[in-house]
């Protein structure tokens, strides 16, 4: 048993080692599409929220997953390989951009085990790790398939202290780009089992699970790598493939 936590312990430690110390002096990353293309995403008005100026980026997410789910059920690959080739694919035709870098398998691991040791071991303010904890307490007060809106206006009441809050520029923004993915998904997950016809065999908890899974996964890598600065096409690639592998496995759909 000693052996196993020590083990974990340095995975956490080598996962983490990239991560910036001072949340103060983090560069921000702005590598948003053109002011054209941003004016060519699809306003879905059930799930938006004009007052968070990174909504853009929940709406190209839930439009990459839709669009690997699409690839699935038409090929039958499902393959991590198959998949991140569609994404890239998807994000240099629509948005003129390929994410570089590699899958962060340490990343999954510790996501998969206890998606909250991502949030505890980033370097930010006490502040911002309230809000973080608000944000997951939406996802653990989940209990039925139909609590969306609610779960919309809480997460928008929160983004709007998140934006009025004494947060540093960098924390706030960080803070903001998790949470509109993280509605976003949560959209996509409700929607999806409810009214997907690959959702409809499995049980009331099941579907629950993959919609908090779902939600969870994705938030909490969107966190990281907005956290360490990557850029904001790689944080939506990698929340993306995550938010895909743990809803439809643990929602136990299928394709």
């Amino acid at each position: 048993m000693k052996t196993k936590f020590l083990l974990f312990t340095v995975l956490i430690t080598v996962f983490f080692f990239g991560c910036k110390d001072n949340p103060e002096t983090q560069e921000l990353n702005h590598d948003e599409p053109s002011s054209e293309l941003k004016s060519a995403i699809p306003i879905n008005k059930a799930v938006a929220n004009s007052a968070n100026p990174f909504d853009f980026l929940g709406e190209i997410h839930n439009m990459g997953l839709q669009e690997l789910f699409n690839y699935t059920v038409a090929t039958g690959d499902t393959t991590r390989r198959g998949k991140r080739q569609v994404l890239r694919r998807f994000f240099k035709e629509r948005f003129e951009v390929t994410p570089k870098g590699k899958t962060n398998p340490e990343l999954e691991k510790v996501i998969l085990k206890d998606y909250r040791l991502v949030h505890g071991s980033l370097k930010m303010s006490p502040l911002a790790h309230s809000f973080v904890e608000n944000l997951n307490k939406c996802i653990d007060d989940i209990k039925t398939l139909n609590e969306f809106k609610e779960f919309k206006r809480k997460f928008v009441d929160i983004e709007l202290k998140i934006s009025r809050s004494s947060l540093s520029r960098f924390e706030r923004e960080c803070l903001l780009k998790t949470a509109a993915i993280m509605r976003y998904s949560a959209y996509y997950w409700f929607n999806f089992a409810n009214n997907n016809d690959k959702a409809v065999t499995m049980g009331l908890l099941r579907k629950i699970a993959g919609i908090i899974t779902g939600i969870a996964a994705d938030g909490t890598s969107a966190l990281y790598y907005a956290f360490v600065s990557a850029t904001l096409f790689k944080m939506l690639e990698n929340s993306i493939e995550m938010s895909e592998m743990c809803g439809f496995y643990t929602g136990g759909f299928s394709y």
